[in-house]
């Protein structure tokens, strides 16, 4: 579904057909808010934005001149589920801080990581090993658009499997508005917790995908 089908499937639904844009109680300009707003609120929870294409997803590392054991990644990012140097061709495999700080001196040994963690609030990847060398690193992420949704045309990133989910968010959003003609706690209300079951369903899939379907993250075939 594009931004036009988004947008007129709810205003259907909702009798706001046959007027001019200006005449309608819910305009163009707001409809397009609130199918980006649910369209960020899926991406955050629900994690359905995957790319390991983008730039986001190439960073260039370089500790020849001062060791590197952590990097800053973009705050678009939310998860990182796999990574591995382009060159060293090692794949690193997902830990915690915890498990690095079991040794006490883990921040002090130099070599080639083969384990990362990251730290979701401040967006940092921290290796097991400081780097001394040049290399690419290459993740594969979850992650919020890059772009907002302002084109008629324009699609969202994830699977249209998951587009009819966007109706019940943009009901409660529109039914929320403060104007008389258009509140309606209860309706509000009503398309929330339908919109909240729409997004427990969707994690329940990705689970299903990442757990049995989908490649081990500790394998280079989790880039292919």
């Amino acid at each position: 579904m594009n931004l036009r089908e988004l947008i007129d499937e709810p205003r259907s639904l909702a009798r706001d057909n046959g007027r001019v844009d200006t005449d309608r109680l819910w305009p163009d300009h707001e409809m397009v808010y609130y199918v980006n707003r649910v369209y960020r609120e899926l991406a955050r929870e629900c994690k359905i934005i995957k790319d390991r294409n983008s730039t986001l997803c190439s960073i260039a590392v370089d500790g020849t001149t001062t060791p590197v054991l952590e990097i800053n990644l973009d705050p678009r990012i939310l998860s990182v589920e796999a990574a591995h140097f382009v060159t060293k061709q090692n794949v690193l495999t997902f830990s915690s801080v915890k498990t690095f700080e079991q040794n006490p001196l883990w921040y002090t040994y130099v070599g080639i990581p083969t384990k990362f963690c990251l730290d979701a609030t401040s967006k940092k990847l921290t290796f097991n090993y400081l780097i001394d060398f040049a290399d690419t690193l290459k993740i594969r992420v979850s992650r919020m658009p890059l772009v907002p949704l302002v084109s008629d045309v324009d699609i969202p990133e994830f699977e249209e499997e998951y587009h009819d989910h966007f109706l019940n968010g943009i009901m409660a959003w529109m039914y929320s508005k403060q104007d008389a003609d258009t509140i309606d706690k209860v309706k509000a209300e009503e398309y929330r917790q339908k919109f909240l079951m729409d997004i427990d369903k969707i994690k329940r899939i990705e689970i299903y995908d990442r757990n049995v379907q989908n490649p081990s993250n500790n394998s280079l075939l989790a880039f292919r």
